[in-house]
């Protein structure tokens, strides 16, 4: 009975074992025992040296500059030329300038001086705040190689500086070297040699001078008014004469250019002296004013057609087309110093 249950007590501790066998059991942490740390992550691949991205810094475009390139395709005179921007033809006309038309010597040496500057070249064409005139002509500065072509004109004396509002963030710059230019004698303010100013006359000195005996004037009795003095005169005002113009000469104008006329008049009680004012249109078109000088009160016909300059009519003397549009247009007077005088719009 004993070896039986010996023998039932093993089978049931084999059936034990067997069945822990079968069935895993979950395995539990000991109490205090560290959590392994996370595996780390792969490190990222390291690209090489000719792997490695290259950037390349953007120089700026000519919109951040406030500039805009062009190709130069015609120069038409020497303030004045033809462009092709992104395909496209414009005409350009010079800010701040005017030079001298190609009808005359000047200007057409102002015309081969800005061939020599921008033909065939590629310009940079700066804005200020007009975009185009009324004949669609793009109002720009003009840049090649780092030199202002505009202000180079006015340098070497072959254009006046223009002061037209509100186109003004150069004036002064450009003003400035039309003065420079005009005490230099370049271009046309070459007029030859100035005259030789002559010192006064030394008053000669004696060895002994004697003073002058004093002449007693015997007192009035009646007190002599002191004379009246006139007030000054006032200063020379020249300005358009809109009643005495006739910009629609008879007939075809440019037949006859010797009755299209603009007339200026000296409102002023003093001389103006207008030699070396000048006077354009609204296109670009200028008249230099010889020696000459206008009266208080007076008035002188600026006529576009050739003739014999007097005190009362100067000649323009333009070849080609006639100046001012019967359409309307605008007359812009300046004095020698390159100030507006006057303006007038019809």
């Amino acid at each position: 009975m004993k070896s039986l249950a010996v023998i039932a007590f093993s089978l049931s501790l084999l059936a034990a074992l067997t069945l822990s066998c079968l069935t895993p059991s979950t395995p539990v942490a000991p109490t205090g025992t560290v959590e392994p740390p996370p595996s780390p992550e792969p490190p990222s691949p390291t690209l090489s040296t000719t792997e490695s991205p290259v950037v390349e810094e953007e120089s700026p475009s000519p919109e951040q500059t406030g500039r805009v390139q062009a190709r130069v395709v015609k120069v038409i005179d020497g303030d004045t030329i033809d462009v092709e921007i992104d395909g496209q033809v414009y005409t350009v006309r010079y800010l701040g300038v005017d030079c001298p038309e190609t009808d005359c010597d000047m200007g057409r040496v102002a015309t081969d001086i800005n061939k020599a500057f921008v033909e065939g070249k590629t310009v940079e064409l700066e804005k200020d705040v007009s975009e185009t005139d009324k004949y669609d002509r793009l109002l720009r500065y003009v840049y090649v190689g780092g030199v202002f072509v505009n202000a180079e004109l006015i340098r070497l004396g072959y254009a006046h500086a223009v002061t037209l509002p509100p186109d003004l963030v150069h004036a002064d710059e450009l003003l400035q070297l039309e003065q420079d230019a005009r005490l230099e004698g370049a271009g046309i303010w070459d007029q030859g040699e100035s005259p030789t100013p002559v010192p006064p006359t030394p008053q000669s000195a004696t060895a002994s001078a004697v003073p002058p005996s004093p002449t007693l004037v015997p007192p009035t009795s009646t007190p002599i008014p002191p004379t009246a003095t006139a007030p000054p005169a006032a200063p020379a005002n020249v300005a358009v004469n809109p009643d005495c113009c006739q910009f629609d000469s008879p007939g075809n104008d440019n037949y006859s250019k010797e009755e299209e006329y603009v007339c200026l008049t000296n409102r002023g009680g003093q001389t103006a002296d207008m030699t070396g004012w000048y006077l354009r249109d609204d296109y670009g078109w200028g008249y230099t004013f010889p020696q000459f000088t206008l009266a208080s009160g007076a008035t002188v016909r600026v006529r576009t057609g050739c003739g014999t300059n007097s005190a009362t009519d100067l000649y323009w003397c333009k070849d080609g087309t006639s100046i001012w549009n019967n359409d309307g247009d605008t007359v812009f007077l300046f004095d020698a110093g390159g100030n507006s005088v006057a303006q007038y719009t019809y």
